[in-house]
C-alpha cells in the first residue's frame, strides 16, 4: 500500500503532503474495520456499500488538487467496476 501511495503521489493523483506510510496503515485498518463491522451486522451483505462509503469520505481529503475526477464517481467504481476497454488491435 505504501508503494501504491507513493506512485499515486508521483502521478499527481493524491496530494504530495500525504504521508505514504501513515496512509497505508490507516487504509488497511479502515478497510479491515469496514469488513468486520459489515460481517457482524449484516453477514457481509452490505460490505461493498460500506467500502464505497469509506472511499466517499476518504477521497476528497487525499485527491490532488489537479486531479479532476469526481470523488463520488470514483468511489462508485467499487460497485460498478471500471468500464471495459476495447481490445487492442493488431498492427
Amino acid at each position: 500500500m505504501e508503494q501504491l501511495t507513493e506512485r499515486s503521489k508521483s502521478e499527481l493523483q493524491i496530494r504530495a503532503s500525504i504521508d505514504a506510510g501513515a496512509f497505508a496503515r490507516y487504509l488497511v485498518a479502515s478497510f479491515t474495520g469496514v469488513q468486520m463491522v459489515s460481517g457482524v451486522l449484516t453477514s457481509r451483505a452490505d460490505v461493498m456499500q460500506r467500502i464505497e462509503e469509506m472511499w466517499e469520505i476518504v477521497l476528497p481529503g487525499i485527491l490532488h488538487e489537479d486531479f479532476h475526477e469526481n470523488p463520488r464517481a470514483l468511489s462508485r467504481l467499487i460497485s460498478t467496476g471500471l468500464p471495459e476497454r476495447p481490445a487492442p488491435t493488431a498492427p
